[in-house]
């Protein structure tokens, strides 16, 4: 490695070979650069250089290192004192001025993150330790540049547009006074763009107290945060900051330390767009004002766009050596069927209704945690109904926690919380639901526990929105528990059951319920032991659900099975009932079996009485039209119920035929009893 030398050394050797510039120019540029080379570990060349007693210029200056251009410049002016390198000088190293002509400084930064200039660059503002008065003669030199430019090339950042960074067009005064006063004047343009002009200027004391100022009109923010940021995750995609205006300051320091400089600036966002790590769409639209400050870049108030929704944004990007997000993002109305897009794990879910949606980033800007609350007076799940709702949802990583999702379904009260996997060709979602609610307002669970309260419990696990669902349930209340268990898979194919009601009375209800919608086909099994099913005054309806159960009251012996596909489903059993109430049909005792399907259902044994009168025999119901045959005890009055006024009186005792349908009753009586008919 080349021997690095100091300033005085450097400046020394410049006024040896001045006598030999004088004569021999060649040979002047060349023991310059040697020593120049030497000394600072660069290669230097000059296309002219002219030495003097007061001064040196030199033309075409290139200086590169590890075989990459470093610096160029057309000019360099040098003015010095040679009396000033003795002792009792005014100026340290004999330095009174410099000025750059077209100056071209090139940074580049290698994948391990070294720069090609010595030291690396140090970000931020240059400090110089504070001197203690009279310690050192003071560096007191004039400097000018025109028409410079600084590039910053690092091809290792992941966004293409923040590799190459320049400033432009650079031109500068001013005056470097280690003992007293360092100020100066410079303005330029932000990557070779006349619309991004800016002016800076500055002042630093010997004392350590320091404040220089930015200021542009127009500046496009997307390449210099990506430069900071540096993640496609978080990427900024647009925007400009207007009315720029930046300070950075120090206050005096103790003789030895380098001030502690602090920043303070703001501007107006305009335009802006960026991606939001979690949320599928870019927030767009994006304005309001923004404030710098020591180690970020912080907003109170930002208006924006999220897929179409308005958004309010604030907080900020914090910690520019390791950037972080703490932002807070409000969607104060966001209709649900836009909302969903979101989030990838709610893209197909089939949502709408109002709602209002807080999510809060907190993180590495790569990788942050999204924390988000939704709130919905109501909402639609498809063709079910929720009120009520709200839930939480944590995202880091690729995967979504739920957290206390609840709602209300008629009159149950719903609560899930699990996780759901991204990253896949479909959300992977677990979850674990809570149902409870009385069962008064639950079809069929109304007719056999009206009292009871039911809870229920369920594991949803499943790609995208097929999901299977299996748990268990439970009530009690009123005397009566019950409990059972079900399964349902993606396909609709399932077992509801066994499940068993039980009352103190000692009646009981077992049954379980087969899905097979693969095949189109269903299965169930029924029995009852003197049980008493109850007719709700208001049949209960959960909303979306065409669950129409058949509204009857009576205490119940038997058992029933079926199976089938709908067209051609079967059923078979044997039952007796008392207190049987059908709308305005009574029927204090009956008793029979049955066999067939729901459209030719074969009746046998049939048994019964009440305010009717007394029938035995029996029967069929076809195509919306019963038939009975057998011996009947009663009279025409009391089959009125049934039949209508036929004009007949008196009673009847014997065999008979009843037909009933929609438009017609038909009551045939063969060697009856009919006195007074």
């Amino acid at each position: 490695m080349r021997r690095r030398g100091t300033l005085p050394t450097i400046l020394i050797a410049l006024a040896l070979v001045a006598a030999v510039a004088v004569w021999h120019a060649p040979l002047g540029r060349a023991a310059v650069a040697a020593i120049l080379d030497a000394a600072t570990g660069y290669r230097f060349a000059f296309d002219d250089l002219r030495l003097g007693t007061g001064g040196a210029t030199a033309r075409g200056v290139r200086v590169d290192r590890l075989g990459g251009r470093v610096f160029a410049a057309d000019r360099v002016d040098v003015g010095y004192a040679l009396r000033d390198l003795l002792p009792g000088s005014s100026h340290r190293f004999g330095l009174l001025g410099v000025r750059l002509e077209r100056p071209d400084l090139r940074l580049v930064r290698d994948a391990a993150g070294d720069f090609n200039v010595g030291g690396g660059v140090v970000t931020g503002v240059p400090t110089v330790p504070v001197s203690a008065p009279g310690t050192a003669v003071p560096l007191h030199v004039a400097f000018a540049v025109s028409r410079g430019r600084v590039e910053l090339l690092d091809p290792y950042r992941t966004i293409p547009a923040s590799r190459r960074l320049s400033l432009d067009d650079l031109n500068a005064t001013g005056v470097v006074d280690t003992g007293g006063r360092t100020a100066y004047r410079a303005r330029g343009v932000v990557g070779g763009d006349a619309g991004q002009a800016f002016a800076l200027t500055g002042r630093a004391d010997a004392n350590g107290y320091a404040v220089h100022r930015l200021r542009a009109a127009r500046i496009a923010v997307a390449p210099l945060l990506d430069y900071v940021v540096n993640s496609d995750a978080a990427r900024i995609e647009a925007g400009e900051a207007r009315d720029v205006d930046v300070r950075a300051y120090a206050f005096p320091a103790r003789a030895g330390d380098s001030p502690a400089y602090h920043l303070a600036g703001s501007a107006r966002l305009a335009g802006g767009a960026m991606r939001v790590p979690g949320i599928a769409p870019s927030a767009t639209q994006m304005r309001g004002r923004i404030d710098l400050y020591d180690d970020g870049i912080a907003a109170s108030r930002l208006q924006a766009r999220l897929g179409g929704i308005d958004v309010a944004i604030g907080g900020g990007l914090f910690d520019r050596h390791a950037p972080a997000f703490r932002l807070g993002i409000v969607a104060a109305s966001a209709p649900l069927e836009r909302a969903r897009a979101l989030f990838a794990f709610a893209r197909r879910l089939p949502l709408r209704g109002p709602a209002r949606i807080a999510t809060f980033l907190e993180g590495a800007v790569g990788k942050p945690l999204v924390a988000s609350a939704v709130d919905s007076p109501g909402f639609a799940y498809g063709t079910f109904p929720v009120r009520a709702a709200s839930g939480r949802a944590v995202y880091y990583d690729g995967a979504v926690d739920v957290v206390g999702a609840r709602g209300s379904y008629g009159p149950l009260q719903v609560v899930a919380d699990g996780a759901i996997r991204l990253g896949d060709a479909q959300p992977h979602t677990q979850l674990a639901v809570a149902v409870d609610g009385p069962a008064a307002g639950v079809p069929y669970a109304a007719q056999v526990a009206p009292q009871a309260s039911l809870q229920a419990t369920a594991v949803l696990a499943g790609d995208g929105v097929r999901l299977d669902a299996r748990g268990v349930a439970s009530g009690a209340g009123g005397g009566t528990s019950l409990a059972g268990t079900f399964h349902l898979d993606p396909r609709g194919d399932g077992t509801f059951g066994p499940f068993s009601v039980a009352r103190a009375d000692g009646a009981t209800l077992a049954g379980t319920y087969v899905s097979d919608r693969s095949h189109s086909d269903s299965a169930f099994w029924l029995d009852a032991h003197d049980y008493p099913f109850t007719s709700p005054d208001r049949a209960p309806r959960l909303p979306g659900l065409a669950l129409a159960p058949p509204v009857f009251a009576a205490r119940l012996d038997g058992s029933a099975a079926g199976d089938g596909p709908p067209s051609a489903f079967r059923i078979a059993g044997t039952l007796h009932g008392r207190g049987v109430r059908v709308g305005t049909v009574a029927v204090d005792d009956a008793s029979g079996s049955f066999a067939g399907s729901f459209a030719n259902l074969r009746l046998g044994g049939v048994d019964a009485g009440g305010p009717w009168g007394h029938f035995a025999g029996d029967g069929a119901y076809a195509s919306g039209r019963l038939e009975l045959a057998g011996t009947y005890t009663g009279s025409f009055a009391r089959l009125r119920g049934f039949t209508g006024d036929l004009g007949a009186l008196g009673p009847i005792a014997g065999p008979v035929a009843l037909l009933i349908d929609s438009a017609r009753t038909v009551v045939q009586a063969r060697r009856a009893s009919r006195r007074r008919a």
